[in-house]
């Protein structure tokens, strides 16, 4: 009984000395290098698609938009690291959201909902907080930079792109896997700013439907400022681990 008392308390010991040691050491590296792979939904007033056309040309079917990107902070505290993000999407526009595209052949006419597939990069700065318990490593982060929209070139006729502010704000849970490399779960608010839909519609107003207004979409009211969560897993890894005595040695 005595010897399967020690041995239990001697597992216990082991496993709260590695916890500590793992956390101890993922706070020693200055940078900390995070890719990640996620899904964004978008603001449904943002013309950016969560759904996408049935055959009949009606938005019905869910679709999910996948997202990567690469986060770097550095460390200047023991908590609190500041660094820069960036995330790519490939998103398809709600072309329901626009007037329809008016082929007018002299006595007979055409209409067609017009979408695109874009290409959108967020990117800017970020401070990041996070708070070890063990081997589990809550943090919260929040930041400010650009959202760029590249439309597609054929059918814009042109290299069609615009850029707006954004920030983005959120948090998440890490789990150490070792002292230099983690996983995560981070979820993320992205927030563009005056933003105008009207840009993602590729369709000259000349060719735009003003006949047939009842046949156009019946979009929800546009909003400047759209809100716009982001989910993803990440994969933490500190370049160079370094040693309380090598950080002083630097310092």
């Amino acid at each position: 009984m005595r010897i399967a008392v020690a041995s239990a308390l001697a597992g216990v010991a082991f496993v709260l000395a590695t916890d500590g040691l793992v956390a101890q050491a993922l706070t020693s590296g200055r940078f900390t290098v995070t890719p990640i792979v996620g899904t964004i939904r978008f603001d449904d007033a943002s013309a950016l698609a969560n759904k996408k056309a049935d055959d009949d040309g009606a938005f019905t079917q869910n679709v999910f938009t996948p997202t990567i990107g690469l986060s770097a902070d550095y460390k200047f505290a023991r908590q609190i690291g500041l660094g820069f993000y960036f995330e790519a999407a490939r998103p398809q526009t709600r072309g329901d959201y626009f007037p329809s595209l008016l082929l007018n052949f002299g006595q007979n006419a055409e209409l067609r909902t017009i979408s695109q597939r874009v290409t959108l990069m967020m990117y800017g700065l970020q401070g990041t907080a996070t708070f070890g318990v063990g081997r589990l490593q809550p943090f919260v982060s929040g930041g400010a930079g650009f959202v760029t929209i590249n439309g597609d070139p054929q059918q814009n006729d042109r290299n069609a792109s615009f850029s707006n502010t954004q920030f983005q704000f959120g948090g998440g849970i890490g789990y150490a896997v070792s002292g230099r490399t983690s996983l995560r779960v981070d979820v993320r608010d992205f927030v563009f700013t005056g933003w105008d839909r009207d840009e993602l519609y590729p369709v000259n107003p000349d060719f735009q439907n003003t006949l047939f207004p009842a046949a156009n979409g019946d979009a929800p009211s546009a909003k400047s400022t759209v809100h716009n969560i982001r989910i993803a897993i990440g994969f933490s890894y500190v370049p160079r681990a370094v040693s309380p005595a090598d950080e002083g040695n630097e310092e």
